[in-house]
This record gives structure tokens, C-alpha cells and sequence, in this order.
């Protein structure tokens, strides 16, 4: 890795390499922790079924096959899904995961390359972007576009050492292209490349050095390149309007929290090293000079620090990307001001491993690879597979990719991450008042002859809930991800009858145990459901709470026993165990449980 000039007079050699070997060392370990990481990201499976389907039909499909309403697909990422699905299908789990931990390795790496005249300051601001970054290198298609955007921004510096040369930008066409057809964020990339054209042109019309001023040949040469990647950009499923990023079409954007505006207790709590970073960033780039002694920030840097700034403030999905477009800036305006000694040296050596150690210990790692389980309905949908309820499904909307990767085509979803661009905007509207409004649930029900459903049961949040008060519908399956239902007629009556008899999957505690306390037909059905819980999720803590509160309803000492014996074994410190002792002996000797 090249060093400036005075860091070369100063430090010896062998003191560069080792900053040099131990900052590599640190970057495979963080590779190796990051290939540990579970798959999170509830779009990703969508992106593998789409993939596959690709590959089957080897077409690019008009309409969404995925889901039984069957929407115009207005956008298909036709490379990023197909290379996902092929990792897929090809590694599995493991090798989907390599793939986040290469690009994030990719990404710090060419991002080092692009600020490498900065000397050791390089590896010090490389070693914190791994830190602040890593956690954003989740396993999905916006994932490649964090390794995508500075391989395109080296290509826009390599140009920019000598804008004559107007083949050195050329890369961006086929790039863009390509980019166009694995993600979105492109339009982002687009963006940058038209400021790069302006910043271009006014550069030469200003003349900041008449001695040297940019031939206007070069300023020609260089907006027909970049309106050449723009064309190229162009080409893909959507078209142009792919360009105007989130404000193409009638996309729908509300509710995803990663298009949310961030928050103050985001920058905070959420992503204290990031915003450390960005603010260390834009300290450097204000107050820091060029290597050549000038203050003036160049015109592009003012335009990419501008974007990063907005995106970093207004959109939360953009701090990684706002993170890989100020750093190289800021790292090279701070370079004069940091002496190339021994000392910094060791801090440079010391800080990638700092990196590394600070991955290990906030970037959570899974045992076992594939797919979280405690945020898919991994076992729920082994559930519907086994008992194989008839007809067309409701889904919790971020559910649905990974129920179309797991059932497709016996089973088509309802909707899913894509919204309105696999479907009609009014459809979407629709879909997210039948999740709040019983009324228009039960339109839904009715119009898309819905037999049985599936949603999140995840503790604390509140979802679907005029399906849970609906009487048409019985929950069949419940476990700490999610709940499926089954109308009670219709050709899923069998299995109705064999679900839960009193519980729902909004489940509250006291309310619970309460009921539990009284006798009468709801504590006989407490009894049955509280058995089913613990036997369709054994390892649940909220399943042997069920066990045991219907062990307290219908005084069976047994089952009471079962789901706290259970409980003690996966919880110990659990809180309930006061609770359902102190209910289980008001239970057995009269009365009724404390408030």
C-alpha cells in the first residue's frame, strides 16, 4: 500500500509494511466474524425466490408470480438476484453470508485505496469506517451497492488526477449498468456523477489556474462519458425513472423503518460511532487543508460533503453510504496536519484491531447459518408445510418474502417488501388498513377469498389485530416469531378444530392469568392451550408461561409443573416465577390473584 512522500522520509519501511500487514490481519478477522453473521434482512428472501424464478424461466417476469394478486412487477433487480440465488444454491447460508462479509471488506478496502496518499492517517480513519460500517453489511442487494459506490468513486479519482485522459472514466458506463440491474441506489451513484460533470465544467470556466487551465475538449469527453452511464443506468426494468431514486413512480416508502428520518436518540444510542465519525468528518474536511496548502475545498468535495451530510441527517438507510463518501475527503485534508512518527504509527497499528475487537463484541454472530430464527417463521413455516392448510394465504407483510422462498409455488403470498413495485399503490394502502381496521380486513377476506393466515407473534409488538379479534378465525399455531390462523369453515374446518380454543396471538399476561384464576368453559380452554403452546414451542420462555398459567386453570399440578420446570431451565431469573407460584397457590386453596 503506497505511502505519501514524507511518510516515506520519515518512517522506516518496515515500520509501514507491519502498520500495513497488521491492518490486513485485522481486516480478514473482521471478514471472518462478519461471515458468522446471521441473515437478517427480511427482503433477502424475496430477492432468492425472484432469483430462482429467473433462472427456471429464463425470463424477466411482468407480473409478480410470488403472490396470488399478481401485480405488475415495475422492477426487478435482475443480476443481484439471480447472483444471490446462485450463492444460494451453490453455498447455502454460508456462503450467502460470505458474501456480506466480503463486501464489507471490499468496501474498506477500496475506500483505503482512495485515501491511501494520506499516509497512516488512512488507516487510522479506515479502521474506524470498518467499526462504524460493519454493522450495515447485512446480506441483501443494498449491501453490494456499499462495495458498488466507492469502486465508482476510485474510477471518478482516478480521472480527476488527469481529467484529459478521458478513458480513465469510461468504467463508470459499465458499471452503471451493471449496478443498475443488482440495485436501486444506483440513482444515488448517478447523482454524484452528474455533479462530478458540473463541478467539471465550472472548474474549467473558472479557471482556477490560468496556467493550467481543463482544456474544454476534456470537459466535452467527460459529460459524454457520464452521459453515457447515465444510459447505461437506464437500462433496466423500470427505465429512466429508476434514476430518480425514491421519488420515482408511487413507491411507497412510509412505514420502512430504514427510509425513516432519523432521530437524535438514533445518532446517539443507535449508531454513536457513525455519527463520532461523520462529525470527526466534516471537523477535518472544514478546517483541514489540500496536500498542496490550499484551504478551498474543491467544488466536487463541496457537492459530495453537501450529500453525504443530507443523507447522513435525513434518511437513515443512507449512513453507511454518507460514511464511505466523506471519509476519503476528510482523510486527506487532515494528512498535513498528522507527522509521520513511530508513534502514530503504532496508533495506526493498534487501531485495526481495535476495529476488529469492537466487531466481535457489537456485531451479533450465530451459531447455526441461514436465516435468523428468531426473526423468521422458520418453524412455523416447517408448521404449515407438515399440516398443509388449503387455500390462499394472509401474511404479515415483512414475512412475505421468506414464506415465497420457503412455499413457493404451492403456496402464493399475499404481499411483501416489494410494495407498489410488485404492485398498485392502492393495493398496498389497502393491505395496511386491513392490518389496523376490521372492516376492511374482513373486505379482504372476502375479496381474495383469504382461508388462513400468518403474522408475528413476537413479544411486545402489536400487529394484525382485527385478524386476532375476528371470529371467522382461529389461531391452529403459535410460537415467540409467529401465529398462524385457519377460518373455522371452509376446507380448513379439521384443522380448526384442533388449534386454540381461547388464545389469541396479542397475548397479555395479566389478563391472562386473571382468566386463569376462574373457572367456568375459558379456564377448561386456558388448560388445552396452554398444553399446545409448550408442545408447539418447547424452548419458548412465553410457551411454558402459557403451560403453567393452564396448569393454574384447571388445577392441573402436572402441566403446572411441566411449564415452570421448563421455564426454570430456560430462564432461571425469569420474572413469572413469583407470579405463577403465588396465582398457583391462591388457585389451589380459593381466592382470587393479587392486582
Amino acid at each position: 500500500m503506497d505511502e505519501n512522500e514524507t511518510t516515506a522520509a520519515v518512517l522506516p519501511t518496515g515500520a509501514r509494511r507491519g502498520v500495513g500487514a497488521v491492518a490486513l490481519l485485522a481486516l480478514l478477522a473482521v471478514t471472518g466474524l462478519l461471515s458468522r453473521r446471521p441473515l437478517t434482512d427480511y427482503d433477502l428472501p424475496w430477492n432468492l425466490a425472484t432469483g430462482r424464478l429467473l433462472v427456471a424461466t429464463r425470463s424477466i417476469p411482468r407480473l409478480d408470480d410470488l403472490a396470488f394478486t399478481h401485480g405488475p412487477l415495475r422492477y426487478v433487480e435482475v443480476l443481484g438476484d439471480v447472483f444471490f440465488h446462485g450463492v444460494d444454491w451453490s453455498l447455502h447460508g454460508p456462503g450467502l453470508q460470505l458474501v456480506g462479509a466480503l463486501s464489507c471488506a471490499g468496501a474498506v478496502l477500496v475506500t483505503f485505496l482512495r485515501m491511501r496518499r494520506a499516509g497512516l492517517v488512512a488507516y487510522l480513519i479506515s479502521a474506524w469506517l470498518t467499526a462504524a460500517g460493519a454493522q450495515w453489511f447485512t446480506v441483501r442487494p443494498a449491501t453490494l451497492s456499499l462495495l458498488l459506490l466507492p469502486i465508482g468513486l476510485l474510477v471518478v479519482d482516478v480521472h480527476r488526477e488527469n481529467p484529459v485522459a478521458w478513458k480513465r472514466l469510461v468504467p463508470v458506463v459499465p458499471l452503471s449498468f451493471v449496478w443498475a440491474n443488482v440495485h436501486g441506489m444506483v440513482a444515488f451513484f448517478c447523482a454524484l456523477l452528474v455533479a462530478y460533470g458540473v463541478a467539471t465544467a465550472i472548474t474549467s470556466l473558472r479557471a482556477m489556474r490560468p496556467t493550467t487551465p481543463l482544456p474544454r475538449r476534456s470537459v466535452a469527453t467527460t459529460a459524454v462519458v457520464i452521459v453515457a452511464a447515465l444510459a447505461a443506468a437506464s437500462v433496466n426494468t423500470l427505465g429512466p425513472a429508476l434514476l430518480l431514486g425514491p421519488l420515482r413512480g408511487d413507491e411507497v416508502l412510509g412505514g420502512i423503518t430504514e427510509w425513516a428520518r432519523p432521530t437524535p436518540s438514533y445518532f446517539v444510542a443507535d449508531v454513536p460511532v457513525a455519527s463520532a465519525l461523520l462529525l470527526f468528518s466534516l471537523l477535518a474536511t472544514a478546517f483541514g487543508r489540500e496536500p498542496d496548502g490550499r484551504r478551498a475545498l474543491p467544488l466536487f468535495d463541496v457537492a459530495v460533503t453537501a450529500l453525504a451530510l443530507f443523507g447522513f441527517l435525513s434518511v437513515v438507510r443512507l449512513t453507511p453510504l454518507s460514511l464511505l463518501l466523506v471519509t476519503p475527503i476528510a482523510a486527506r485534508r487532515l494528512a498535513p496536519f498528522v507527522p509521520s512518527t513511530l508513534l502514530v504509527a503504532l496508533a495506526a497499528a493498534l487501531a485495526a484491531p481495535a476495529a476488529a475487537v469492537y466487531v466481535a463484541l457489537f456485531v451479533p454472530r450465530a451459531a447455526d447459518p441461514g436465516f435468523e430464527r428468531a426473526r423468521f417463521p422458520v418453524a412455523a413455516t416447517d408448521f404449515v408445510t407438515a399440516v398443509k392448510p388449503v387455500g390462499q394465504m394472509y401474511n404479515f407483510m415483512p414475512f412475505g418474502g421468506y414464506l415465497a422462498y420457503r412455499l413457493y409455488p404451492t403456496y402464493r403470498v399475499f404481499m411483501d417488501g416489494r410494495n407498489t413495485l410488485a404492485r398498485s399503490a392502492a393495493f398496498v394502502k389497502r393491505a395496511q388498513a386491513a392490518s389496523k381496521d376490521a372492516l376492511t380486513f374482513d373486505a379482504v377476506v372476502l375479496d381474495d377469498h383469504l382461508e388462513w393466515a400468518m403474522t408475528t407473534s413476537a413479544d411486545g409488538e402489536v400487529h394484525d389485530l382485527p385478524l386476532a379479534r375476528s371470529a371467522a378465525f382461529r389461531m391452529i399455531y403459535l410460537d415467540d416469531v409467529a401465529a398462524i390462523y385457519v377460518r373455522r369453515d371452509g376446507p380448513n374446518a379439521k384443522l380448526s378444530q384442533r388449534g386454540y380454543r381461547a388464545l389469541r396471538h396479542l397475548i397479555q399476561p395479566a389478563a391472562l392469568l386473571d382468566e386463569a384464576m376462574r373457572d367456568g368453559p375459558v379456564a377448561v380452554a386456558l388448560g388445552h392451550d396452554g398444553a399446545l403452546a409448550l408442545t408447539q414451542a418447547p424452548d419458548s420462555p412465553r410457551a411454558c408461561f402459557l403451560a403453567a398459567a393452564g396448569g393454574i386453570a384447571v388445577r392441573d399440578e402436572k402441566l403446572f409443573s411441566k411449564g415452570v420446570g421448563r421455564l426454570a431451565e430456560l430462564a432461571p431469573s425469569h420474572p413469572a416465577f413469583a407470579v405463577l407460584e403465588r396465582a398457583w397457590d391462591l388457585r389451589m386453596h380459593g381466592g382470587a390473584p393479587a392486582p
